[in-house]
């Protein structure tokens, strides 16, 4: 059964601490506070269903976070409507610190960071007791070890978008500001000590259900990190643990990842959960406060709705002749959609924008089950999935030289009953990193993990050219290696000033 993370009286205590500076100084004793706060139960629990929240919101998951991602890398085109320029300056690679659209996902992580802080530097400092109504050190632990896997993410993520950025561990208290840190590899060691946390605190899917962060969540979100940075023997244990575990398995229908009836099903392994049952109240929130519990990534890209993007042709070559992930993932003329309301689709079926594009998206909407969006979509965007997991052990045993070992995790993968694609051959390292490459590109499109990967395997040298500025007029300058710090945070954070800007910008 879906669980919905809903939060709502704790945000006061968040929205306290974060916005206003009134708490520094003596006032209502009444009023909610770390002080008078996290000391049964429940308070502490919404505290982190707070922190949760966060990711729902239109800075994160809600809408922007998911569009940095895939304009970054070479999955889609604009080629439906006028993409908003804040979105097409992306996609082509001329943004620069006044990007509205960066801007709002740095806000996003931060918020999700500093509320982690709050309950991470505070839980463990209550006293523990075992008495009815009274927290106890499982719980501490528990919900401790949920904040540390979100900051741990949320600093990753940080450091493959911007690279050094501002850094703390504590909750901001002072207007004094936050510094970069003092290198990356210090954030770094931080990331993998909060995952490392999470690992060893929090229960395993069989013993919290629910959709929360588990251990294996912990454990393969260490492994991408690890991955990303090239340190691909420290993956495998990881990686090794989840696969043996026997809680996980490829779902036969591949569909079953991106739709909202089999949500966290044997194949998840952590997403962030949408609810369509309350409406579309708040939707325009961009903080994860209040009841915001839709998402628009129906919305912004179906074709006959805002049709803000289509697939684009490096995505489209990428999947072999018969690989029925491709009628999975993307709508073309000629093919029905809505469900019990079946309507062929067409030319006139596209709300605005150019209808020359025959291939839509299709992946995470609601076209499937109904004629439109109506902006509510109520989808869980799955964050890591066991397909995944499967093909970064592939990567492990390529690159420790297991060929066999490689291809049967591809192969896997390609088994799944609803693909059926059959086993690649590919027998040199060179030819089963190409497979790999494909594999990826086709099993997780639109997952934001396509530019993570091109990252990393240049960072890595197994990639010699940028696949992604293949259609980028110029090609990719070195300068947008990394996404600039936004203006607002140099102008508004004592702690920097424009010497901190990352390069060319």
């Amino acid at each position: 059964m879906k669980r919905k993370i809903v939060a709502l009286s704790i945000m006061g205590l968040f929205f306290t601490l974060s916005c206003n500076d009134d708490f520094l100084t003596e006032g209502n004793p009444t009023a909610a506070s770390v002080g008078n706060s996290f000391n049964t139960p429940a308070e502490a629990d919404q505290a982190v269903v707070a922190t949760y929240a966060a990711l729902q919101g239109n800075d994160m998951f809600g809408r922007e976070y998911w569009w940095v991602w895939d304009l970054l890398s070479d999955e889609l085109m604009s080629g439906g409507a006028i993409l908003e320029a804040r979105r097409a300056i992306i996609l082509n690679y001329n943004h620069d610190a006044s990007n509205e659209l960066v801007n709002n996902v740095w806000r996003g992580i931060y918020r999700i960071i500093h509320r982690s802080n709050i309950v991470i530097n505070t839980l463990p400092r209550k006293e523990a007791s075992l008495g009815e109504g009274q927290l106890s050190q499982e719980l501490i632990d528990k919900l401790t070890a949920e904040s540390r896997f979100l900051r741990g993410w949320m600093y990753a993520d940080l450091v493959a978008l911007w690279g050094n950025v501002p850094f703390t561990t504590k909750p901001l208290t002072t207007v004094e500001g936050v510094p970069k840190a003092e290198s990356v590899d210090a954030i770094y060691t931080q990331i993998y000590s909060d995952l490392d946390s999470a690992i060893a605190f929090l229960p395993s899917k069989a013993e919290d259900p629910s959709g929360r962060a588990t251990s294996a969540a912990a454990q393969a979100m260490k492994a991408r990190i690890l991955l990303f940075q090239g340190r691909y023997e420290e993956a495998r244990p990881l990686l090794q643990s989840i696969i043996s575990s026997g809680e996980y398995r490829l779902v036969d229908e591949y569909v079953d990842n991106h739709r909202e009836e089999n949500e966290l099903n044997d194949e998840s392994i952590f997403e962030v959960q949408f609810s369509s049952s309350f409406g579309n109240g708040n939707q325009w929130s961009g903080n994860g406060d209040g009841l915001k519990e839709v998402g628009w990534r129906g919305q912004e890209y179906s074709p006959v709705d805002w049709h803000n993007t289509v697939p684009s042709d490096q995505l489209l070559r990428a999947y072999e002749d018969g690989d029925p992930r491709y009628d999975y993932n993307f709508l073309e003329y000629g093919e029905t959609y809505g469900g019990d309301a079946d309507s062929v689709f067409t030319a006139a079926s596209i709300a605005q924008g150019t209808t020359e594009r025959t291939v839509h998206w299709f992946k995470y909407g609601n076209l499937y089950k109904r004629l439109n969006e109506l902006f509510n979509s109520g989808i869980n965007m799955r964050v890591i999935r066991y397909a995944d997991v499967l093909l970064m052990m592939a990567e492990v045993e390529l690159e420790a030289g297991n060929l066999t070992q490689a291809v049967d995790y591809i192969n896997q993968v390609r088994a799944r009953p609803s693909v059926n694609m059959p086993p690649i051959t590919a027998s040199t390292a060179d030819d089963i990193f190409d497979a790999l490459v494909r594999e990826r590109q086709v099993e997780l499109a639109s997952e934001q993990l396509r530019y993570r990967d091109v990252r990393r395997w240049l960072n890595n040298g197994k990639l010699t050219e940028n696949p992604i500025a293949e259609d980028i007029p110029g090609g990719i300058s070195s300068t947008y290696d990394f996404l600039p710090l936004p203006q607002q945070e140099i102008d508004n954070n004592p702690a920097l000033s424009a010497d901190n800007q990352n390069p060319g910008f």
